[in-house]
């Protein structure tokens, strides 16, 4: 009998039917078929049906093919049910993409890439470390690569999760503030058409008075003219009546009388004509010219304007190492400020010295001593370049110094303050500064003149506790009031509009383009975005290591943080968040 011929035989049908190899496919579904060839990738024996469907599935379309006389001669068939519970065959059946009909099957460890045979003898010298799958695969089995890769998935898929509920919260505060927006909007609509009503209602009532006026004037003139037209038509029937009956001494009496009365009805008409009471004026609507000139050019009432934007997320970071060989003690990077897009101005409070970065190569340019009794605090860019200038406080003396800033720092000159200070921003042409002692704000002008002090609320409670760092925008003050843990915002006539006190240790702080606020917690290592009307707070970052001073780029590209590296409190390290 010849081995292409199809034999089939259950194992159950108690045939004694034999052969020498049987089909290892049909074997698992006990059936007897002899073989007709065998797979070099499966490793398996296969029947005239099995080999030749055997290349048409994807997964084995491209196996090696042996005929019954290239196949070993001999095998050892698999208990079936094992080799169910082993799992699928482990074939490399990777297609790949740029030589049609090759598969995957080769490593270069070189290049990282996955190979067919071409590939490899096209793009990869002989230098290059390839390897054949089989004979590395079996090493990825609980690998630390596998247990790299399962933890990465992990963690995209958590920051996946992360998103969606991110999303969703801010999405529902986006609507929540549109929905808001269009109540205010219903509402403005409302008191538009009040204050309208008001004005359309005095011209009403002015009209009123008078149509009132007129139909008095005409009742007056009405009873007036009845009254004469009444006596004298009774004087002129009296005097036809004695006239006729030639009733001479009583018509002489009653003529007498009307000649006086005559006089005086025409004097009364006189008045009447004179004084012009019996005429009446014409009027008409003429519209308010202001509301005429804005109604001509309005085309809107308002717009819907953006005040809280998209969460802040740092795309990547980096780190610069502010530490020099001068530095007696582990930096405290309590203040910084940018002054150009390439330096970066520092306040090292523990090394009681001001240090300048340059930002492209990560490394000190000077270093200024600010004395050996002097502690600086905080600084801000009162000038940019070429004439850049830097204020900074001291957390011991009463005073702002004024330093210069080219490639090195040089001081200026000092201004003295009322009070110990802290914080320290510029807006403009003024200075605002908080004090620690006693706890309260000015805002300065450049030589130091007090032009606002804000210390007490409306009913004379302190405001303060500690005041810290401090930022501004042309409409708001925000300051981070340590002790009280809150952030509190004013206007800048010192009304207190809001306080958010859900932080633990508020220090740096600073506004991305005048509607962000970004808060440094150094007690929570947590950098926050709280919205503009200090309402709610988003997480930006965690795990920062005591974040204190925060400065950004005039471009809002990245965002410069001190943290702790080596010791937990002292900020001897600048995180750069690219955002």
């Amino acid at each position: 009998m010849a081995t292409s011929e199809l034999y089939e035989k259950t194992y159950t049908d108690g045939s004694d039917l034999q052969y020498d190899l049987l089909c290892v496919p049909c074997h698992f579904d006990n059936i007897i078929r002899p073989v007709h060839g065998y797979c070099k990738d499966c490793g398996e024996h296969l029947c005239a049906l099995c080999y030749n469907s055997h290349l048409k599935p994807a997964p084995c379309r491209y196996h090696r093919l042996l005929d019954h006389t290239l196949m070993p001669t001999s095998q050892q068939l698999p208990d079936a049910v094992a080799a169910v519970n082993a799992g699928p065959p482990d074939h490399l059946s990777s297609p790949c993409e740029q030589h049609n009909g090759k598969i995957l099957e080769l490593y270069c460890k070189d290049h990282g890439q996955l190979l067919c045979s071409i590939c490899v003898s096209l793009n990869h010298s002989r230098s290059c470390h390839v390897d054949y799958i089989p004979d590395i695969s079996k090493q990825s089995i609980n690998s630390k690569l596998y247990q790299d890769t399962i933890e990465r998935i992990d963690k995209l898929v958590e920051q996946c999760e992360t998103i969606n509920t991110e999303v969703s919260v801010d999405s529902k505060i986006s609507n929540e503030s549109l929905t808001k927006a269009l109540s205010d909007v219903k509402k403005y609509k409302h008191d538009i058409n009040m204050q309208i009503k008001k004005i359309v209602k005095q011209i009403e009532e002015k009209i009123r008075v008078l149509k009132q006026q007129n139909t008095l004037q005409v009742e007056s003139v009405e009873k007036l003219c009845g009254d004469i037209i009444k006596e004298s038509k009774a004087m002129q029937n009296n005097m036809q009546h004695f006239n006729s009956y030639k009733l001479a001494n009583q018509l002489f009496v009653e003529m007498t009388k009307a000649q006086k009365l005559l006089t005086e009805y025409n004097d009364s008409i006189s008045v009447i004509i004179s004084n012009r009471s019996c005429s009446f004026d014409e009027y008409k609507f003429v519209p308010e010219q202001d509301i005429k000139n804005v109604l001509k050019t309005l085309n809107k009432i308002g717009d819907i304007e953006r005040v809280y934007q998209v969460r802040v997320k740092p795309t990547s970071q980096d780190k610069i190492y502010v530490s020099t060989i001068d530095d007696v003690y582990t930096c405290l990077i309590t203040g910084m400020a940018m002054i150009s897009p390439d330096k970066l101005v520092l306040c090292d409070s523990d090394n009681k010295s001001i240090k300048l970065v340059d930002l492209n190569s990560k490394i000190i340019l000077s270093q200024l001593s600010v004395g050996p009794t002097l502690v600086p605090w905080d600084l801000t860019s009162v000038s940019s370049q070429p004439d850049a200038k830097v204020a900074i406080t001291f957390r011991n003396r009463q005073r702002i110094n004024f330093l210069s800033v080219t490639n090195k720092l040089t001081e200026i000159n000092t201004i003295k303050t009322n009070g110990v200070c802290r914080g320290i921003c510029c807006h403009g042409d003024k200075l605002i500064v908080t004090y620690f002692l006693p706890s309260k704000l000015e805002i300065l002008d450049m030589k130091g003149n007090v032009i606002k002090t804000v210390d007490k609320d409306t009913v004379g409670k302190d405001i303060f506790s500690s005041p810290n760092y401090v930022q501004a925008n042309s409409e708001h003050i925000y300051v981070s009031n340590l002790s009280k843990q809150e952030i509190i915002m004013f206007k800048w006539n010192g009304d207190v509009i809001a306080r958010f006190r859900d932080l633990e240790g508020p220090a740096g702080l600073i506004l991305l383009g005048d509607k962000r606020l970004l808060v440094c917690d150094q007690r929570a290592n947590i950098l926050y975005q709280l919205s503009a009307d200090c309402q709610h707070k988003k997480v930006v970052m965690q795990n920062l290591k005591c974040p204190k001073a925060i400065c950004v780029d005039d471009k809002l590209e990245k965002i410069y943080i001190s943290v702790g590296h080596r010791d937990f409190l002292r900020c001897d390290d600048i995180l750069i968040l690219n955002i």
